[in-house]
């Protein structure tokens, strides 16, 4: 958010401004389903479109869908979506259940879950790092507001995720699973997206954080 350049929105039931935002903002101590859950809310500050949104926070593959689907549905078909902690570099990292300190739970899952559901949308998977720590992230292009498969599927969608539908037991077959994009620089990646052709961007974290921009 200190990134930001324009008016922004921030959601966290407990966030902690640890760096200047110099831009103007409204931060909302709530949870981004409770965010949601307010229409008239959502439609006043997002009417004009969501270019960018970043998700992270609750490191649940069941979250992460939710907010997916709450963050579409205000995106520009021009936007892009942006994951974090798809690609944990241990298996530990992958539990669903907190041992350690780095962490990305089972949010992989919804790679496979979104290519398998909405196979309109174009997905990448890259190599990241937070500190020392390999998180990933994954771009989503193509988006779709008006599209309902997720939200008509999310009970099935999400009994997989939570299941054994996605399972694998090494990070080599996971790797293979989100079928990471080797080949292609991030920042080189980012840098080729076309330029919003609207005014609002956001940074969206799932269940626990939401950040919006306008510009």
């Amino acid at each position: 958010m200190s990134l930001s350049k324009c008016r922004s929105i921030g959601v966290d039931p407990a966030y902690h401004i640890t760096s200047s935002i110099t831009a103007p903002a409204r931060l909302f101590r709530i949870t981004s389903d409770k965010f949601f859950e307010d229409e008239a809310q959502s439609s006043r500050l997002l009417r004009t479109g969501i270019d960018l949104s970043f998700i992270d926070g609750m490191h649940l593959s069941e979250y992460v869908l939710r907010d997916f689907i709450n963050v579409e549905k205000w995106c520009n078909p021009e936007g892009v979506i942006v994951i974090d902690d798809v690609l944990p570099e241990q298996m530990e990292m992958a539990a669903r259940d907190r041992e350690y300190n780095a962490w990305c739970g089972d949010v992989y899952k919804l790679i496979p879950a979104l290519r398998k559901y909405r196979p309109d949308l174009e997905v990448r998977v890259f190599e990241a790092f937070i500190g020392p720590y390999r998180k990933g992230l994954a771009v989503i292009k193509n988006l779709d507001p008006k599209n309902t498969t997720l939200s008509e599927k999310y009970d099935e969608i999400s009994a997989g995720m939570i299941g054994h539908a996605y399972n694998v037991d090494s990070i080599k077959a996971l790797e293979d699973l989100v079928q990471v994009t080797w080949d292609i620089d991030f920042e080189a990646y980012i840098a080729s997206l076309s330029a919003p052709k609207r005014s609002i961007t956001g940074i969206i974290k799932p269940a626990e954080a939401m950040v919006t921009s306008e510009a």
